[in-house]
């Protein structure tokens, strides 16, 4: 009995141990495979249309992205359009609620996450050669789905754990640890209602939570794929 123990102990704690062992990569090939990231690449812009609800409020807006870095958000309150972009190097917005029409540049962290969001096949891609680190950390249960984690670190410091369905391989989740303005931020995005376009599989729905509490959903009503945007979207007007 006590050598049975022994065996079914080693067992269990060798299957442990592949669990952790297993190479992350892999689990990337099937979720590449899933969401068509080979098909992605073939498009050269992305246009998301939708709405914002944050605080009772559902905003229009309007998201585009151009490769190979190129990012811009409008978002429309009370009348009143908001721009923000990244041309690919620096960011700039403009909003009416500061009282000024005026282009402004934007500070560092706003940048860095308007370049975040200007990188179309999102960071787990190519990961190593963007110079993060990755590991896989286990296996979990969320809400009784079985899940990979794992988490991807940045040169800065920042840190992402990514939760991705074992079975269908997508990202359900997203936990950030993130620094804005000299304060470590935690805040958690949840993906939802999955839907294919021209043989890439997408969520339709984002929801963000800070402190345990949702504070903002994306929803898009429409994705397009390879329309016309001029660069001149991008570029910061003339104030003179």
């Amino acid at each position: 009995m006590k050598k049975l123990f022994s065996f079914l102990t080693i067992l269990i704690l060798s299957a442990s141990v592949n669990l952790i062992a297993q190479d992350p990569d892999e689990i990337l090939e099937n979720y590449f495979e899933v969401i068509g990231q080979e098909k992605m690449l073939e498009f050269e812009t992305f246009i998301y249309k939708g709405k914002i609800i944050q605080m009772g409020m559902e905003l229009p807006m309007t998201m585009y992205q151009k490769r190979p870095a190129k990012a811009r958000m409008e978002a429309e309150i009370q009348g009143a359009k908001i721009i923000q972009v990244y041309d690919g190097e620096n960011g700039w917005s403009i909003i009416p609620m500061t009282g000024s029409m005026e282009p402004q540049d934007m500070g560092e962290d706003e940048t860095k996450s308007m370049k975040q969001m200007a990188d179309i096949d999102g960071d787990l891609y190519n990961w190593k050669k963007k110079g993060f680190d990755l590991t896989l950390i286990g296996e979990d249960d969320m809400e009784g789905t079985a899940v990979y984690k794992i988490k991807l670190v940045k040169p800065d410091g920042d840190e992402y754990i990514y939760y991705i369905d074992a079975e269908n391989y997508v990202v359900l989740r997203v936990d950030s640890k993130i620094m804005m303005q000299g304060v470590q931020l935690e805040t958690s995005s949840t993906f939802s209602n999955f839907k294919p376009v021209s043989g890439i599989v997408m969520p339709y729905s984002v929801e963000q939570e800070m402190n345990g509490q949702v504070v903002m959903q994306i929803v898009f009503d429409s994705v397009e794929l390879d329309a016309e945007i001029p660069d001149s979207m991008f570029e910061k007007p003339s104030t003179k």
